[in-house]
């Protein structure tokens, strides 16, 4: 694979990674049934559950993963805070469980996914917050990264990341900066290649564009002699 659809998709991830605009608008939060099985969110979103009994106590084991609001008796919103898992219970008067349910909340990767289908429309990239799910600190994913992938490019990436979550500094600036420099390496890189082509077409101008163009230029005038030497007798 090629430096740049790398490049380009380490700069959608670091700006699907940034907070969201301040005038963005939720998409509205979808429903699920209090059946079994797991509920997943991801991390600033949420979920509705419904309960077929009115419930009179909701609560959940891990706030800091997840958090829940009652709406009413019957309805209740799931929303996630961190990556991780863990469960939800409501119960009823007469203390009896009406909901015990696991709840695995993943890193929001909507945006990241919508922009590489929009970049790269017909590439098979599939997007996964493994690494960002159980390792404790993003730190350590983005150092994994850097050192699988070992480019220059996705280290100035990893660092921006990393600087702008230790210092708060704005990552758009920030990424548009490094952008900037991406681009004046490429274009230092391009002149360097130009400069370098007239040296690499030596050798195959020598060996196979100018023989022929001897024989074109050369060759007529060695004939009409050769034609010529025979009439005055010169050459049988």
């Amino acid at each position: 694979m090629s430096r740049f659809p790398v490049l380009l998709v380490a700069l959608v991830v670091a700006a699907a990674l940034a907070t969201p605009a301040a005038g963005q608008r939720p998409a509205p939060a979808p429903e699920t049934e209090a059946a079994a099985g797991s509920i997943e969110v991801e991390v600033n979103k949420g979920t509705l559950v419904r309960l077929s009994r009115a419930a009179t106590a909701v609560f959940i084991a891990d706030p800091k993963i997840a958090d829940v609001q009652v709406k009413s008796p019957t309805l209740i919103y799931v929303f996630g805070r961190g990556a991780g898992e863990t469960s939800l219970y409501a119960v009823d008067g007469e203390d009896r469980t009406l909901l015990n349910r696991s709840i695995t909340v993943r890193h929001n990767l909507s945006r990241l996914r919508e922009s590489l289908k929009s970049l790269l429309p017909h590439a098979a990239i599939t997007v996964d917050s493994v690494e960002l799910g159980f390792l404790p600190e993003r730190r350590a994913a983005l150092e994994n990264l850097n050192r699988r992938t070992n480019m220059p490019e996705i280290r100035g990436v990893v660092n921006t990341l990393m600087q702008t979550e230790r210092y708060g500094t704005p990552l758009a600036q920030s990424l548009r900066v490094l952008s900037a420099e991406f681009r004046n390496e490429r274009m230092m890189r391009a002149e360097e290649k130009a400069a370098r082509l007239p040296a690499i077409l030596t050798v195959p101008m020598i060996l196979f564009i100018l023989p022929p163009l001897f024989i074109v230029l050369i060759g007529p005038a060695a004939l009409k002699t050769v034609t010529a030497l025979r009439q005055l007798g010169y050459m049988n």
